[in-house]
């Protein structure tokens, strides 16, 4: 440890009375959280606080690292306060505060090679603490802080703002406590829906799940926390192009979660630690029936045809993966996912679940060339195999650009219906028997 002479005129200026702030702090009463599927979240507190009468300020913690300023408003609940200004400190903390906010306070010491020394700090110049130990007759020292063990280091002075933190200046007529409501935006928090449907008898059980993705760094206790469904449009956006889309339906059912143009599900108090993902049940036991479909569309899965599963909720489903089990000898299996879109009740959801095992199919075309008028023709064979124990039948999608008609398609010499699904895309439902293969023929004709 170095010792140094302090001159006279030091010494009596560092024994001077420290003028010391007060540390302000805020009782959080209650905490509800509005969570958005985006990176976005809103926090609406009520604490308790001390004001003083006249123009003051007060810096309140436990504040979200990520808030956007420009969102932040306090109120009084019952107290008449005028907010002058809302300032927020974001963490900025380093060894120069850590000192400067330590003066004034007994220390104690480790050093590098094992001592210990233990005193007031009076002041921090440069590279330099100087301490005055009372114990040993008021002797001053000067320790250079390279000396210094910080690894050690676990007295953080109250006011020392190792946290982000709310300057909130202020007027008022009153003193003493007062309730406030802050309520600001912030990153950092955000929710995905993540559903589980369990197929037994040909019904769909489905439970209804909110991951929350807790970015903040801190954990947040809550009395209520509600989650918004729905893309919420936000400055900067583009438009968005959704191919997710639900097949349009309409039904009477979860209307005391509307607000709004937005759907709302809430649930009650909990916690959510930081650097966690939190899952919160939304809706569970929502029973309908199933219907199986298989589809087979050669420009996506080439020789493969594609299980799905199809129902219809009474309540309305948010956005998010969707993991399907099915029961067998009394065990759930599960058999494959997909992701909805925010559903509306009443709405079909349509799952894809996967190729199936026993189904193939191979898409040739046969023929390509003129015709008369300068059109163009092309004949097409789909051959398709089912090697299960059960009939089945398959819905093939041809996808086509430009003008153009199908006249006729035929099953093993049999005529079967030409399906317009839309402009690009024809369907045929054809009928499989078991363990048996059956062959597709059309015609597809492009007019000039």
């Amino acid at each position: 440890m170095l010792h140094r002479a302090i001159p006279i005129l030091l010494i009596a200026m560092l024994l001077l009375p420290l003028a010391t702030a007060s540390a302000q702090t805020s009782e959080i009463k209650s905490r509800e959280l509005v969570v958005y599927t985006r990176d976005i979240a809103e926090i609406q507190e009520v604490r308790t606080v001390k004001l003083q009468r006249g123009y003051n300020s007060i810096r309140l913690y436990s504040i979200a690292p990520d808030i956007l300023e420009g969102s932040v408003s306090i109120e009084a609940i019952d107290g008449d306060v005028s907010t002058h200004s809302i300032g927020f400190t974001a963490v900025d903390f380093d060894m120069d505060d850590y000192w400067a906010a330590q003066i004034g306070q007994w220390v104690e010491i480790d050093l590098e090679d094992g001592d210990e020394v233990e005193g007031i700090l009076r002041m921090v110049q440069d590279d330099d603490l100087y301490l005055l130990n009372p114990k040993e007759e008021d002797e001053l020292f000067v320790i250079e802080r390279s000396e210094i063990d910080e690894s050690e280091l676990d007295n953080l002075a109250p006011q020392l703002s190792t946290e982000p933190s709310l300057n909130w200046v202020y007027e008022t007529d009153s003193r003493g406590e007062m309730d406030i409501r802050i309520t600001y935006l912030t990153e950092g928090l955000y929710w995905d829906g993540e559903h589980k449907v369990v197929l037994e008898n040909e019904r769909a059980a489905l439970i209804a799940t909110a991951v929350v993705v807790n970015e903040t760094g801190m954990n947040l206790d809550y009395d209520g926390i509600t989650f918004v469904g729905g893309h919420i449009h936000l400055a900067g956006d583009r438009r968005r192009v959704d191919r997710m889309n639900p097949e349009p339906g309409a039904m009477m059912g979860g209307t005391d979660s509307r607000f709004g143009d937005v759907r709302l599900w809430t649930a009650n108090s909990g916690e959510l630690l930081a650097d966690h993902n939190t899952r919160i049940t939304l809706l569970a036991d929502n029973a309908a029936s199933v219907v199986r479909t298989y589809v087979y569309d050669a420009t996506i899965y080439n020789d493969r045809i594609s299980a799905h599963v199809e129902f219809t909720l009474a309540d309305a489903l948010p956005y998010g993966d969707v993991r399907v089990y099915e029961i067998h000898d009394g065990t759930s299996l599960f058999i494959g996912e997909d992701r909805v879109d925010d559903t509306p009740a009443g709405s079909q959801i349509d799952l894809n679940v996967g190729q199936i095992f026993d189904l193939s199919a191979e898409r040739t075309r046969m023929s390509e060339g003129r015709a008369e008028g300068g059109n163009t023709e092309q004949s097409y064979q789909v051959v398709i195999g089912n090697s299960g124990d059960a009939d089945v039948t398959v819905r093939v999608l041809e996808r086509m650009f430009g003008d153009w008609s199908i006249p006729s398609a035929s099953v093993d010499n049999a005529a079967i219906e030409v399906i317009k699904v839309d402009a690009r895309t024809a369907a045929f439902d054809v009928l499989v028997p078991a363990g048996m293969t059956v062959n597709l023929t059309y015609e597809i004709i492009y007019e000039r």
